[in-house]
């Protein structure tokens, strides 16, 4: 059995190895004491060098859904103005996909992502690199 101490440094040491990591792991941002949040951070993956962002993407709006493992719809938005991150706090625990489309001021979609999250006891906050799709 896993003490808290254990679990907690596993967390940090997650965090603490890069963002990239996250993806695989996430990392417990939380505590035991409110319903666990599960939380993406999006990275417009413009070039290494940018900040990564909607702005710097030239992202306008964007639709997500985020699946759960039978594949039902648990939310999902369209046309919204683009973001760089959500939290989902009304999610089950278990494994989701967030799937994520960006368009850009003409309405063309040009990034899209598909990520593998999940949800146990604690929040969890993912990295989920989106990738320009058209030149």
């Amino acid at each position: 059995m896993t003490s808290t101490w254990q679990t907690l440094r596993t967390a940090v040491s997650c965090c603490v190895l890069g963002l990239s990591l996250s993806q695989l792991c996430g990392c417990v941002i939380g505590n035991d004491s409110d319903p666990p949040v599960l939380a993406v951070d999006l990275y417009w993956d413009t070039d290494h060098y940018s900040d990564r962002t909607c702005k710097s993407a030239k992202v306008a709006t964007m639709d997500f859904r985020l699946l759960d493992a039978r594949q039902n719809v648990v939310e999902e938005r369209q046309g919204v103005d683009c973001e760089n991150g959500f939290e989902f706090t009304h999610a089950d625990l278990g494994v989701y996909v967030l799937e994520v489309t960006g368009y850009d001021s003409d309405s063309s979609p040009t990034w899209s992502a598909s990520c593998d999250l999940y949800l146990d006891r604690f929040d969890r906050l993912f990295r989920c690199d989106v990738d320009k799709t058209a030149p």
